[in-house]
């Protein structure tokens, strides 16, 4: 059994990576957006990334926060057009929302 915590402080909490590596499968726990940590460690211990689990479960309070976020996105992106990561922060806020209103409608 593998068991790591990654601290994300500027978000003020942490996710986890859980796995099993007899199996060579392990699952992330809150994950943060950005995958890498979690592809880096099931690497560097020889295992895939099999499930993801959230366990938070504030789907209005979420929706909320990406749809304040996207209004300051799309500034940014309006502001400097050719900036990619601006662009690449914008495309992730709308797919969260779609994400969030996808398991609001569907009630899980």
């Amino acid at each position: 059994m593998l068991f790591r915590q990654i601290i994300h402080e500027d978000l003020g909490c942490a996710s986890y990576l859980v796995a099993d590596r007899e199996a060579g499968v392990a699952a992330v726990i809150d994950p943060q957006w950005d995958v890498e940590p979690y592809r880096r460690l099931a690497r560097l211990h020889g295992v895939r990334i099999g499930h993801v689990l959230e366990t938070q479960g504030k789907l209005g309070e979420a929706l909320q926060s990406y749809e304040a976020s996207l209004l300051i996105a799309e500034r940014l992106a309006k502001l400097d057009p050719s900036n990619a990561k601006w662009r690449t922060d914008l495309t992730w806020i709308t797919n969260q929302i779609a994400y969030v209103k996808k398991r609001l409608r569907s009630g899980k």
